[in-house]
Formats: structure tokens, sequence, C-alpha cells
């Protein structure tokens, strides 16, 4: 998680410096503050938590089942919102250039679509 916070070869997420200002801007945030408590009782938001909050996260990402999974390899047009459709769009797109790295089963090379279409 720390490559792609703080990365600048290349640059990822840009944090890198910036660490203090992240933590106080999501304490400052009611919800996530009081999350942060929760999961992390007397500690609170700190960079080292905020590290393992996403690792967690990210650890229910692989499911096989998801709206994503039935979007993308079951042609499952309306398995999506249009607001995830966007965030999609977005994330492949050059402009945020997400799916350069992340891309594939998951997420960690090339994939093609149900149609066999490289994407």
């Amino acid at each position: 998680m720390l490559e792609p916070l703080l990365n600048q070869h290349p640059v990822e997420l840009g944090l890198a410096g910036r660490e203090r200002e992240v933590c106080a801007m999501l304490a400052a945030d009611a919800e996530y503050g009081a999350s942060f408590e929760q999961a992390f009782p007397r500690e609170g938001v700190t960079f080292d938590n905020l590290i393992k909050a996403i690792a967690a996260f990210e650890r229910t990402l692989i499911s096989g089942d998801s709206p994503f999974d039935h979007y993308v390899f079951r042609g499952e047009h309306d398995a999506l919102s249009a607001q995830e459709k966007r965030g999609m769009q977005l994330f492949y797109s050059p402009r945020a250039g997400c799916g350069t790295c992340h891309s594939g089963f998951n997420f960690n090379g090339n994939w093609r679509d149900s149609k066999g279409r490289h994407r």
C-alpha cells in the first residue's frame, strides 16, 4: 500500500510529503473519524492505520461474482449503475490512467472482455 500512496516514479496517488495533511482531513470528517476510532480505539486516524484500513478493504475485493464481473465477463449491462460505469470509464481513461497498471482478472495485467476484445 505504501508504493501507490507514496510513489514518485511513477506518481500514483501523489501523497508523498502530505501524510499528515491526509490524516488531518480524514480525522476532520465526522464519519471517517468515527470509523477510524471504532476500528483503531485510542489511535484513530494515523498513516499506519490508513494503510491497515485500505489493506483490509482490498482483501474484500476479490469475489468473482461482483457487479463488475457480471458487467464485464457476463455481458450483463444492467449490472452496473450509470455512476459506476462513469467511474469505470474514468478508471480506464488516459486522464486517470489507473487501468494502465491495474487491469486483468485481478487488476494485475491485461484482460479481454466477454467478446474477446482487448481492454
